[in-house]
């Protein structure tokens, strides 16, 4: 079957086919060869759904159906199999961990058209665009932050297509909104972790202190009198280099012409935390001006 015969599609799976085809796919095509990512087993999604995922899995013991769940990027960070049956099956279509699985790739399915349209939606059989893919029913769902309301990944059940039934989306939000929870859960702790290691560090220490975390900024008055807005962005960027490695520190010219030394650092027991010292080097730095001497 292909667009060309005419079927009766639904509207968000006719749109999908649509996409599919601009991105040069053909549906007699195998799913196309991805980059494989590393995953991080630690990461704040993962952290959220994995009891959640064991749960399904125990629910789904006695099905023939696999869990799938994907990141922001829709790279896939971990997948669960009730049954080893679609094992073989999955690797063929190269939905393994640390493949990225979007419609450019792998055409019309639940877990890369629910991460194009941010909504809920179920593929089966010969809605599939690619042949490869039409032996599966799958469900997908975005996950979304509750507090950010930023897309925090896809979960994915996909199982035979003989094998669909209508108990599985339901089935499936209800893990989608365990995980959000879980998410909310966590991020609040995390802030309170933030806010605690926040005030420590300002009662012991009177320089200039920034503290960016996932969802808060909070500077302590010596820092509102001496970093600007138009700092702020380039304090960040320093935050963002930290990734998972130990301190950092710089020299940097601010917005008001003064050189400070920024001392970056995580918050421990945090992966979002970052504390940034800022310290005047006492030295301004005034742009160059060219002076003009006139001889005789």
């Amino acid at each position: 079957m292909s667009p060309s015969d005419h079927v009766e599609l639904r509207p968000e799976i006719a749109l999908g086919w649509r996409r599919s085809q601009m991105s040069g796919l053909d549906p007699s095509m195998e799913v196309r060869e991805p980059r494989l990512f590393d995953v991080d087993r630690h990461s704040r999604l993962l952290r959220a759904a994995s009891p959640v995922l064991t749960t399904m899995v125990e629910e789904l013991g006695d099905t023939r159906f696999s869990i799938l769940l994907a990141d922001h990027s829709a790279r896939i960070v971990d997948r669960r199999l009730s049954s080893r049956v679609l094992h073989r099956h999955l690797d063929r279509v190269k939905a393994i961990p640390g493949a990225q699985y979007v419609e450019e790739l792998s055409g019309t399915n639940s877990l890369a058209t629910a991460f194009e349209l941010r909504k809920p939606i179920a593929v089966a059989g010969d809605e599939h665009f690619l042949e490869a893919l039409r032996v599966f029913c799958c469900y997908g769902a975005p996950i979304i932050h509750p507090i950010t309301r930023r897309l925090e990944g896809v979960l994915d059940i996909t199982g035979p297509v003989a094998d669909q039934s209508s108990l599985l989306g339901p089935f499936l939000m209800r893990a989608v909104r365990d995980i959000e929870l879980r998410l909310h859960e966590g991020s609040r702790l995390s802030e309170q972790r933030l806010f605690a290691e926040f005030q420590s560090e300002s009662a012991r220490n009177k320089n200039a202190l920034v503290l960016f975390g996932e969802n808060l900024a909070l500077s302590n008055a010596a820092a509102i009198d001496l970093v600007s807005g138009e700092d702020n962005a380039v304090l960040q960027a320093i935050a963002a280099e930290l990734g998972n490695g130990g301190p950092l520190t710089r020299v940097v010219s601010l917005a008001s012409g003064r050189e400070v030394n920024i001392h970056a650092r995580l918050v421990a027991d945090s992966r979002d935390g970052v504390i940034i010292e800022v310290v005047p080097r006492g030295r301004v730095v005034r742009p160059r001006t060219t002076t003009t001497t006139n001889t005789p």
